[in-house]
């Protein structure tokens, strides 16, 4: 959808829709408030891409004979003319249609089946795939897990799928793993100590971000030994930047995901293509996990940081070109820019009771990602090479 005209008369914009829909160009006409004189606009937007030259080429005529619309809705046209059956008339009326004025290249209209074919956003919807695959894969490893070790599926969080896809793989999850497969009849009661070897193990330094250092600083706590940041990543398992992404906790977070996804992925990808989309999905993500790595450490999961991403990059394009037509209401982004911030304030609200108290009160809940992921879709948003629009 791109917004054509803006008229300051409804008559007008009435009209131009008008002239439009008699050359079978799919319309509509939007009324707000002109933010200057407080008068009302009225904005005309075309529906599908294809017809964007046309509809222009149409607007400049109304532009030089305003009248033309009604002259072609005259009661001329349900009048059939003397000697003329009413089909021919119809036909004499609607220039597209004369076989008369076709000179040149002729415009060929596509189906509604392919026309719907062309705006599926496939990428959008092979990434939802993707992450149900992931989450039933992940899931069915999980139950088996619980049958063949379940010393291993009950002490360890991640099935062997999400060990490979999280953003590290640190050595004291290494030993985690190895521990409880040559244990796996290990049961640790509550209140009891654990085996002397996994409290070995326990004692293995782990990066768990830099929320939790400033916080045992700012309370007096010494912190543990240094650690390697990006174990797994510096020896090449690059792809763990992204992946995380793709993993989800349960059905209601997937879920809620994957409709946030197609509401505002498929919008992106039939505006930009799919290369440029492509490429905004792999930075917003890499960039988010990255972020969120270094603030809470390698245990987080979701695509939730790329979908804050979408939701700013539209926020700015429909705010800095709105003739774009990204067609997602202003209700809906503010919906999801207002549950990030209730989660911001969550987080900070756990951050002032951890350093007053000295209580731990965390939020397993990905706030940095998310945060992180809206501000690199708006930078992105803010580049040529990403809004401009797919011909």
């Amino acid at each position: 959808m791109r917004l054509i005209e803006t008229f300051s008369n409804p008559k007008s914009a009435d009209e131009f829709s008008k002239l439009l829909s008699i050359h079978h160009i799919e319309s509509s006409v939007e009324s707000q408030k002109d933010a200057q004189n407080g008068g009302d606009l009225f904005l005309v937007w075309v529906q599908n891409e294809d017809d964007i030259d046309e509809a222009l080429k149409l607007l400049e005529r109304y532009k030089i004979d305003p009248g033309e619309a009604q002259k072609i809705q005259s009661p001329q046209r349900d009048q059939p003319s003397e000697g003329k059956k009413p089909e021919q008339e119809e036909k004499l009326l609607n220039p597209a249609e004369d076989k008369r004025v076709l000179k040149g290249p002729v415009r060929v209209r596509v189906s509604p089946y392919l026309m719907h074919i062309r705006q599926a956003a496939p990428l959008t919807k092979w990434v939802i795939i993707l992450c149900a695959l992931i989450f039933f894969w992940s899931g069915y490893q999980k139950v088996s897990l619980e049958k063949e070790n379940k010393a291993l599926a009950t002490y360890v969080p991640f099935t062997p799928l999400a060990l490979t896809l999280i953003f590290d793989y640190d050595l004291y999850m290494q030993k985690l793993v190895e521990f409880f497969k040559e244990n796996p009849d290990v049961q640790i009661q509550e209140g009891q100590a654990p085996p002397k070897e996994l409290r070995s193990i326990q004692m293995i330094p782990q990066f768990r971000g830099y929320y939790d250092i400033i916080v045992e600083k700012l309370i007096g706590k010494e912190h543990g030994e240094k650690v390697t940041l990006f174990g797994s990543i510096s020896k090449g398992q690059v792809w763990r930047v992204f992946t995380p992404a793709l993993l989800h906790a349960g059905i209601l977070h997937i879920l809620f995901n994957m409709l946030w996804l197609w509401l505002l992925g498929k919008q992106v990808e039939l505006k930009i293509g799919r290369l440029k989309y492509l490429l905004v999905m792999l930075i917003v993500g890499s960039v988010a996990n990255t972020a969120q790595y270094l603030m809470s450490g390698p245990y987080f999961l979701g695509y939730s940081g790329v979908i804050c991403g979408l939701g700013g990059f539209i926020w700015v394009r429909q705010k800095a070109a709105p003739w774009e037509g990204y067609n997602v209401h202003k209700t809906t982004l503010l919906f999801l820019g207002g549950f990030v911030l209730a989660l911001v304030l969550v987080q900070l609200a756990s951050f002032i009771y951890a350093v007053v108290l000295g209580k731990d009160f965390s939020v397993t809940v990905a706030n940095t990602a998310h945060v992180v992921g809206i501000l690199s879709g708006m930078i992105l948003a803010k580049i040529p090479y990403f809004y401009k629009i797919r011909s």
